[in-house]
């Protein structure tokens, strides 16, 4: 099928990119361009990634079975400031590059982690129109999640306590800066000596911590990201919920959509249901990294004692960050119970498979998560769920029908939960049936590109600043 109108050269831009990448954002980013592409519209993917053979921020084409994709070497290093990680000069420049050669009608932001928030101004200063699908809160908080490292849920956005989450990174950011200030890699020109620079530290070390350790980095981040995403032509959110906490932060609702993500159903429903090997067993499972924010432990922890004879859980993934390994050996030091068993990482061309081995889904997250795909992938592969009751997982529930829900962060509830569904498989199976109401990725596709083409159709607004 063909684009209704003469083709549009769309420019999707992620913060990662399949293969390098395969979380749920890069996958579904990856899958709407594709599916555009087949609509006939033009399409070109760029992406921050790891390629050293192209140096600092240069670029490097790669064709992706037909799909065109410039990745942008950034490997995150040399961050000296908060505002490294939002608005880096020498990423503005590449993005100016890029619009100027490739010269988009539409630019589709799916994340600006990696490129910076400029990038919707310098889109539009292009030329283009720019629609930007929201996956976190990335643009008011710099952990993307509005969870701490210590696990307190950030109802509202409040500076000082951004300062004490972000307290070890800015404090790095501060030893990488003297360390590059002493050994000349500083910004002086021309380069000074040694002695000089020694000399020279204590007063630009004074104005260094002065101008980038108190509240004041953490408000011009926090202006300078909601005032670009204000710049967007149009915002889609795949939750209600997601969008009314940055409608709350000041984003103009006439410049929001609710629009949910859509999920390629033959993925899915080529393997079919795997019979249990014993019906009266019933087989949970945990999809997804294995990090603190999404709860592993709390399943660890709530699926102690339950008998293998009455129930089996299939923990699939692997940690993420630098404190993977130590996770992931808490995990494992926390279980005590061998019917519960860790599978590791995972291909995500294998979820057919996995998800068809199981009868309950548990997503346990203790953020407040968007709309989680593990959600939806549940209710094609016809199974019953168990999720936290906050956030975008409780609106799926209530949407999707198939799952029951527990506190958010409670062991206890969690593992009530899990043997109210041990104790009545009439429930499983009645769940099972129930899901409904999930978005065909075709769909969605086909509705993206309508929508893209209305836009383009439209008179150009001003900013929403």
């Amino acid at each position: 099928m063909r684009a209704k109108m003469p083709p549009v050269k769309i420019l999707v831009l992620a913060h990662g990119f399949p293969p390098d990448q395969m979380a749920g954002a890069e996958i579904y980013a990856a899958k709407t361009a594709r599916g555009l592409a087949r609509l006939g519209h033009d399409l070109v993917v760029f992406a921050p990634g790891q390629r050293p053979e192209a140096g600092p921020f240069g670029l490097v084409e790669e064709d992706l079975d037909g799909l065109r994709v410039i990745r942008m070497h950034n490997d995150y290093r040399d961050i000296h400031r908060l505002a490294d990680t939002y608005d880096r000069p020498a990423i503005n420049d590449r993005l100016r590059e890029v619009f100027a050669r490739e010269r988009p009608d539409l630019v589709h932001v799916h994340h600006v982690i990696g490129t910076g928030g400029a990038a919707i101004p310098l889109a539009r200063a292009a030329g283009a129109r720019v629609v930007v699908t929201l996956h976190d809160f990335w643009f008011h908080c710099a952990r993307g999640q509005r969870i701490t490292p210590r696990q307190h849920l950030c109802t509202e956005v409040e500076l000082w306590r951004c300062a004490l989450c972000l307290q070890k990174k800015r404090l790095r950011y501060a030893f990488d800066w003297t360390r590059a200030e002493l050994g000349g890699h500083g910004h002086a020109h021309p380069p000074e000596g040694a002695g000089t620079r020694l000399l020279k530290l204590l007063p630009r070390g004074l104005h260094y911590g002065w101008r980038e350790l108190g509240l004041g980095p953490l408000r011009r981040r926090l202006d300078f990201m909601e005032s670009r995403l204000a710049e967007a032509d149009l915002v889609l959110a795949p939750a209600r919920f997601l969008m009314e906490r940055f409608i709350e932060r000041g984003l103009d609702p006439g410049r929001c959509e609710f629009w949910p993500y859509g999920l390629d159903e033959g993925q899915l429903g080529d393997a079919g249901r795997e019979p249990a090997p014993t019906p009266a067993v019933l087989r949970f499972g945990f999809v997804g990294t294995l990090i603190p924010n999404k709860g592993p432990d709390l399943v660890v922890k709530a699926f102690a004692g339950i008998e293998g004879s009455r129930a089996t859980m299939a923990m699939h993934g692997a940690g993420a960050g630098p404190n993977a390994r130590r996770y992931e050996n808490r995990l494992h030091r926390l279980n005590r119970n061998p019917a519960l068993r860790f599978h590791g990482r995972f291909d995500n061309r294998e979820i057919a498979r996995i998800l068809g081995e199981l009868d309950v889904l548990v997503v346990p997250s203790r953020w407040w998560e968007n709309a989680p795909l593990t959600l939806a992938e549940s209710v094609m592969a016809r199974l019953a769920a168990i999720t936290a009751d906050q956030g975008g997982m409780r609106e799926l529930a209530e949407r999707f029908g198939n799952a029951i829900t527990f506190a958010a962060n409670s062991v206890d509830s969690l593992r009530a939960a899990i043997l109210r569904l041990i104790d009545d498989h009439a429930l499983v199976d009645r769940l099972k049936r129930a899901g409904h109401g999930v978005r065909r990725l075709d769909d969605d596709v086909r509705a993206l590109s309508s929508r893209f083409e209305s836009l383009l159709a439209a008179p150009r607004q001003e900013s929403g600043l």
